[in-house]
């Protein structure tokens, strides 16, 4: 019995080892797989996390992985996040920040908890971290705060500061090598360094799955010679190879090692690859043949070409090197984008595009040209006078100047800023008082130059140009993020040489337009790919859309239909384009499948990843396409007599609204001061088919205006906005205030300077069908709570939301039963290929989930009493990596009810929300982190939450570690048992999977410690190479922080260090990289280009 019970507290103290995760957490999707060799190196891998706050990866090693956090602030205080996992001999992990002013480290927090065998040398393991403001967790798994494992906070964490990650660099020590995967989204950007190899040329460094690339891949790379690309079936192989700057640099290779050898050489006497520069390339492996080209265009700059006639497919790149290192840059945006071509020989650059901007306080985009890249400032479009012009790479490309409305300017000296056959990232701000141009893809790094400006002077357009006529021109690029909206203008029949909307993830499109006749639109594999794409032609002779391929000089007509005219001259129309599930449809309007116009299935059909626009000849369009700065709500109004209003609260106060509106019959706007009240004060809109008029509330009772305006509201989708500054209130018609073609409706000024934070949208009419019902879109400002009660109709036209940039969403609701949620890849769609659905509370006794194609419940759990007819019950919803969730409370991933992984996930782009035939709720929707809630876990009735079983086993399991402690004091374990109480034999280096062999001492590891100790000394682990940009004359910008020595060369006495954790490289060639030299210079001591 002794020995009975000595051998069960053993084996339940096992049972508190991290176990391996179970296949429901698995990540999917595109990977990049990294080796890390067995020494501390902190340029190997670093990732751009700048704007995130959660970073998930996964890793395979013995013991010692290693993440650090940096940031960048402007003036402020540095923290810089160390995060150690199963350090040593995989027993425990920490988490410690540092606080750094200047060089020295002011303060520190550190946490660790013994976590033994949480990696392991065979498997993966997945975890998590994650920050926001002065909060920082660790967890495992790809939730969020699911199975936690540690927290801490900033020291002293200043009042206002907000933390932001930008780079994260992962590494191994301590004689561990590892492998580390990171799934495509989480970072910005992966750089990546790739050694010399040697000549057995072993790809064990870089692997990147590309299954979801669609043939295609992009890329940039700086390297002296040699960079090799390996194109397989599966991971381990090479069945094709492609070299760039073979032969010493003089070539393009491309071999095919499967079946017969084959190889293809193009010579380059230019150089093919940069010591210095990063340069960019694409490979393509579309219908068996292999492709490579300069730049990041599909199609464009071919260099060598081979056909396979027995191609089987490339699902994974390997990435290597020969005879010298290389820095790859992938690029790992899930953002669309913009891109303008602006031709130099066109004296109306100014008018043909604009970029709306009034928002923010600083705009970043990306530029190729040879010199003369010129951007406009507007603070208001009316008065051009009042503009800044920024001019890049002026004067043959050597200088970068500002200029003032005063026709004063700031230059700097910058020779070669700019480049002809790749574009370069800038950036421009105007914050506080100063307008700061610099070169980078981060603002504020890198600054170029700057020049004093009023301090409240904010600009709402930027416009772009190319100042020089003796070249081609110039292409930008930018994110949609960054912007609210854009115009261009398409004539002259130049083709599709004007704009293009780039967006790998999406399955279809919202655009307006203004064109009399022959409005082209081109759906293509990437931007200016002319193969393989279809056509759309709106009002092709007058009154025909007509969907062809462009094969020949006329092009080859696959569906056409006699619609009637479709475009005005004079008014803005709103069109749907989509090529979901390979259909192709364009419909009148912003609502998918609604007002459709024509269609047409292709049974094999053509990747869409871009959108171009042009015109017929002869004839001009004047297109506007809406951003992605804020997610999109859209909602149905309720009728008069349901005495129910819907309300969007903004999640800052704001001075301007826009949005669509659909209503076939009046309706009412309400602008409010509070938040679903009229009091203090509110403003009404009422508006008719022929009519506007303005009506105060509240403390505003009494004033009001109005104005006759014939045709103002139609069935068809037409764009509003509403505006207010120190009194003056407007209503108009548009796209945005003070730009494109503003169409003032009705203005007053009222009696008190206007603020308002929420609006609510009703119908007029007191009756009528739900098919009548006005829809309202909401697209600008940023909505951070939406309240709407559900109508007792099982319909999802009632509530949607975008869910483009979200990982999931937090609601709150009070019904009785059956409240139902639909995650689709396209708003307003219920296509059964490309959307889930997930019932909560189905007769409130019963949850499940329903997956693509209707094909059954993928999960269902017994729920009785989960929802309540008269508390509010918060829940949330989860998409991530394909892992369908919905949980209680308040925590992403805590409280799980129902989960599902698809192993092969599409993007979920948007959510919509009802409840059940005869079943009305009141429902409230949080869109940011200032949601309270209603009732969570602890009162939904349903048991005990996922949390608190965990914390029952937990308690358990300390309970019987405990019990076995005092066993243990009074008996020897038996002699059976003795094995697993001795330390197994430790190996120099530990490889976890097979990487690339090499010799290299183990690093001297510590006896004892309790936390990584901070470098000694520090400089700012971001700033460029100084030499790199001009001097700065603001002297209100901190000074270049002088590079000083880190880690010191040498461990201190064991008797000294015996409760720290110091960290010696093995090498300083190899391991030691300077801090101040982490982030953004170049490892091999060149001066640095950014990328």
């Amino acid at each position: 019995m002794k020995d009975f019970t000595k051998t069960l507290c053993l084996l339940s103290l096992f049972q508190l080892n991290f176990a391996a995760e179970t296949p429901t957490n698995l990540v999917q999707g595109d990977i990049t797989t990294i080796w890390t060799p067995a020494y501390r190196d902190l340029q190997r891998i670093r990732l751009r996390l700048n704007n995130r706050h959660t970073f998930v990866f996964k890793v395979k090693a013995c013991s010692e992985a290693h993440i650090y956090l940096f940031e960048y602030f402007p003036g402020g205080p540095l923290y810089e996040v160390h995060l150690g996992l199963g350090v040593q001999d995989n027993t425990w992990s920490f988490l410690d920040v540092y606080k750094r002013e200047g060089s020295a480290i002011t303060e520190q927090t550190k946490k660790d908890v013994n976590s033994p065998g949480i990696i392991d040398c065979s498997d993966y393991r997945t975890f998590w971290i994650s920050w926001r403001h002065e909060e920082f967790a660790v967890g495992q798994g790809p939730i969020r705060n699911e199975q936690l494992l540690m927290t801490t906070t900033l020291p002293r964490y200043p009042k206002d500061y907000r933390f932001e990650v930008v780079e994260a660099v992962l590494t191994t020590m301590y004689g561990n090598t590892g492998l580390w995967q990171v799934q495509e989204g989480m970072a910005h950007s992966l750089r990546l360094f790739t050694p010399s190899s040697p000549f057995n040329m072993r790809y064990n460094y870089i692997w990147k799955t590309v299954e979801r690339r669609d043939g295609f891949f992009a890329f940039r790379v700086r390297s002296c010679q040699d960079a090799h690309i390996s194109l397989a079936l599966n991971q381990g192989e090479r069945d094709y190879e492609v070299v760039l700057g073979s032969y010493y640099n003089t070539k393009f290779s491309l071999r095919k090692y499967r079946g017969r050898y084959v190889q293809k050489d193009v010579v380059n006497q230019n150089g093919v690859v940069h010591c210095i520069d990063f340069r960019a390339f694409w490979i393509s492996w579309r219908n068996g043949t292999i492709s490579v080209g300069r730049g990041s265009v599909y199609g464009r700059n071919t260099e060598v070409e081979l056909y396979d006639k027995d191609f089987r497919g490339v699902s994974v790149l390997g990435f290597t090197q020969f005879a010298v290192d290389a820095d790859w840059f992938f690029d790992e945006e899930l953002y669309s984008e913009y891109n303008f071509i602006v031709d130099s020989q066109n004296n109306n650059n100014r008018k043909n595009q604009r970029v709306v901007i009034s928002r923010q306080y600083h705009i970043s985009f990306r530029v190729q040209t040879c010199e003369g890249a010129e951007i406009m400032l507007i603070p208001e479009i009316t008065k051009p006078e009042t503009s800044y012009f920024v001019l890049i790479g002026e004067s043959e490309n050597s200088i970068t100047s500002i200029i003032n409305p005063a026709g004063q300017n700031a230059q700097a000296q910058t020779s070669k800023i700019l480049n002809c056959d790749h574009d370069r990232p800038f950036w421009i701000s105007w914050w506080n008082g100063t307008l700061r141009v610099g070169r980078s893809s981060l603002p504020y790094l890198n600054e170029i130059v700057n020049m004093k400006i009023p301090k409240d002077l904010r600009f709402n357009v930027a416009i772009f140009n190319t100042k020089v006529n003796k070249h081609w021109g110039s292409f930008w690029r930018m994110k949609r993020t960054d912007v609210e909206a854009v115009y261009f203008r398409t004539e002259k029949a130049k083709g599709y040489n004007y704009a293009w909307l780039k967006d790998n993830d999406a399955y279809w499109q919202i655009f307006n337009v203004k064109s009399c006749n022959g409005a082209k639109l081109l759906l293509a594999a990437d931007v200016q790919v002319k193969q393989r794409s279809y056509e759309i032609i709106i009002d092709n002779n007058g009154n025909e859309l007509v969907i062809k391929e462009p094969v020949g000089d006329d092009g080859l007509i696959i569906e056409r239909e006699n619609t009637g005219k479709l475009l005005d001259c004079d008014n803005i129309r709103t069109f749907w384009v989509s090529w979901l599930d390979g259909y192709i449809k364009v419909g009148l309007g912003d609502r998918f499948n609604q007002n459709m116009k024509i269609a047409t299935k292709q049974i094999k059909p053509h990747p869409v990843a871009a959108l171009g626009f042009s015109s017929n000849n002869g004839t001009t369009g004047h297109w506007y396409l809406i951003g992605e700065r804020a997610d999109v709500v859209s909602m149905q109004a309720p009728f008069n007599n349901e005495n129910e209003d819907k309300w969007i609260r903004f999640l800052y106060r704001n001075d301007r609204v826009f949005f669509s509106l659909s209503a076939c019959d009046s309706v009412d706007l309400t602008l409010s001061n509070k938040f679903r009240q009229t009091d203090p004060y509110a403003i009404r809109i009422k508006i008719t088919k022929n009519k506007a008029t303005l009506e105060g509330l509240g403390q505003l009772s009494g004033e009001g205006a109005n104005q006759d305006k014939p045709n103002l509201i139609s069935c068809d989708t037409r764009n509003f906005y509403v505006a207010w500054n120190n009194g003056k209130f407007r209503f108009g018609k548009g796209l945005h205030i003070s730009d494109f073609d503003d169409d003032g409706i009705v203005e007053k000024v009222f009696s008190k300077n206007l603020q308002f934070e929420a609006l609510s949208f009703r119908s007029s009419a007191t009756t009528g069908q739900d098919k009548d019902r006005p829809t309202l879109m909401f697209r600008d400002p940023f909505p951070a709570e939406i309240t709407y009660n559900t109508l007792p109709t099982y319909s999802y036209d009632q509530l949607w939301i975008t869910t483009k940039y979200r990982r999931g969403i937090f609601f709150s609701v009070k019904a009785c039963a059956d409240v139902s949620i639909i995650l689709s890849a396209v708003l307003h769609s219920r296509e059964p290929s490309y959307s889930y659905e997930i019932r909560l509370g189905l007769r409130n006794d019963e949850s499940f989930i329903v997956g693509r194609q209707w094909a059954g419940r993928l999960a269902t759990a017994r729920t009785p009493g989960i929802l309540s007819c008269t508390q509010e019950r918060t829940f949330w919803v989860s998409w991530i990596n394909g892992n369908i969730a919905i949980g209680q409370g308040l925590e992403l991933g805590r409280g799980v009810i129902l989960s599902f992984v698809d192993l092969k996930p599409f993007r979920v782009n948007a959510a919509g929300f009802t409840t059940g035939s005869g079943q009305k709720g009141n429902l409230r929707l949080m869109l940011y982190n200032d949601f309270k809630g209603g009732k969570g876990n602890s009162d939904s009735g349903n048991g005990m939450t996922g949390g608190q079983k965990a914390g029952l086993a937990i308690g358990f399991l300390i309970a019987i570690a405990i019990f076995c402690g005092f066993v243990f004091v009074i008996f020897r374990p038996p002699e059976q048992l003795q094995r697993f109480m001795e330390a197994p034999p430790s190996s120099e280096i530990r490889e976890a999977p097979a990487g690339p062999s090499q010799e290299t001492e183990s690093e001297p590891k510590p006896k004892k410690r309790l936390a990584a100790p901070p470098p000694q000394s520090f400089s700012n682990p971001i700033a460029d190479d100084p030499s790199l940009a001009p001097k700065i004359v603001d002297k209100s910008v901190p000074p270049e922080i002088v590079t000083e020595p880190t880690y010191p060369e040498k461990m201190e006495k064991k008797s000294k260090d015996k409760d720290k954790y110091k960290e010696k490289p093995k090498d300083e060639s190899k391991a030691s990289m300077s801090f101040d030299n982490v982030l953004f210079n170049d490892m091999k001591g060149t001066k640095e280009v950014d990328v």
